[in-house]
């Protein structure tokens, strides 16, 4: 799927404010992945990964 500008320039003016989490669709040894969408638009939903920062450095990962 290709994004048009306009969609392009929406995410990237995103903040984690404007994101709300629905649920965790897993946990692992570096972070998480949470299932969010753009504020109160039910149209679409997202993946999110959240990484731990602390241990990205410690195991010398941040190549990768």
């Amino acid at each position: 799927m290709t994004r048009t500008s306009e969609e392009e320039q929406q995410f990237q003016s995103l903040t984690l404010r404007d994101l709300c989490v629905i649920a965790t669709l897993g946990v692992g040894g570096f972070g998480r992945v949470e299932l969010v969408r753009l504020g109160e638009d039910n149209s679409k939903t997202y993946a999110l990964k959240q990484l731990k920062k602390h241990h990205i450095v410690e195991t010398r990962q941040q190549e990768h």
